[in-house]
C-alpha cells in the first residue's frame, strides 16, 4: 500500500525493545503511548547501566498490547487515506474554479497524496523552502517560496504536509508575503 510508511525499518514491542536494550547495558526508565511524535506507537527512554537485566513492562499479555497499538495504527492510516481523498476533491475543485493552490513540502506525503492516479492541477504547484528539494520527484517540480512569489499571493488554498511545521509555514508567509488565508482554506496533511 502507498500508505506504509518505510522511516522504520524495525518495529518492538515494549518487552522486547526493553530486552533488546538492556543486552547492550540500558535499562528503561520510562515509557508512553501519549508522548509519541506518532499518534500510534510508543516512545520508550533508556538510561545506560551495568545491569543487564532491563526493565520489563508490566503487561502481561503482550499479544493484546501490541494488537491495540497496531489497530490503532490501521486506524490512523484509514482516516489518514479518507483525509486525502477529501483534500484531492477539494483541490480539484480548486483547479475547474480556476483558482490557484499551494502544496507545500516535499516529502513522502505529498508523493501519497499524489499518487493512485492523481496528478498535480494545473493551477497548484508544490513549495518547499529547502532548496534541495528541487528535483525532489521527477513528476512535479517543487519551488523555492522566492521563486513562487507570485503563485503565492494569487493563490486560495494551501496545503501543508508537515503538521510539525504547519505554524511556521503559514507565519513565514504573513511575515515574508503579507499572504494569510482563511481557516477553511489550510488543509494540514499529516498523521
Amino acid at each position: 500500500s502507498g500508505l506504509l510508511l518505510h522511516e522504520h525499518v524495525n518495529h518492538f514491542s515494549l518487552n522486547t525493545l526493553a530486552r533488546v536494550a538492556s543486552r547492550s547495558g540500558f535499562k528503561m526508565i520510562d515509557s508512553s503511548a501519549s508522548l509519541c511524535s506518532r499518534n500510534y506507537g510508543f516512545v520508550a527512554a533508556f538510561r545506560k547501566s551495568k545491569d543487564r537485566r532491563g526493565t520489563l513492562s508490566k503487561s502481561v499479555d503482550e499479544y493484546a498490547e501490541n494488537k491495540k497499538y497496531f489497530m490503532k495504527g490501521v486506524r490512523k492510516l484509514c482516516h489518514f487515506q479518507k483525509k486525502m481523498e477529501d483534500a484531492f476533491y477539494i483541490l480539484k475543485q480548486h483547479d475547474k474554479d480556476g483558482l490557484k493552490s499551494i502544496l507545500w513540502g516535499a516529502n513522502d506525503r505529498i508523493l501519497q497524496f499524489l499518487s493512485a492516479g492523481r496528478k498535480l492541477p494545473e493551477t497548484s504547484i508544490v513549495v518547499d523552502s529547502n532548496p534541495l528539494k528541487r528535483n525532489f520527484s521527477g513528476d512535479f517540480e517543487v519551488f523555492e517560496p522566492l521563486k513562487a512569489s507570485r503563485h503565492i499571493a494569487d493563490s486560495d488554498l494551501i496545503m501543508i504536509f508537515t503538521k510539525l511545521n504547519a505554524n511556521n509555514i503559514l507565519d513565514f508567509l504573513k511575515k515574508r508575503f503579507n499572504k494569510s488565508f482563511k481557516k477553511d482554506r489550510v488543509v494540514i496533511l499529516d498523521f
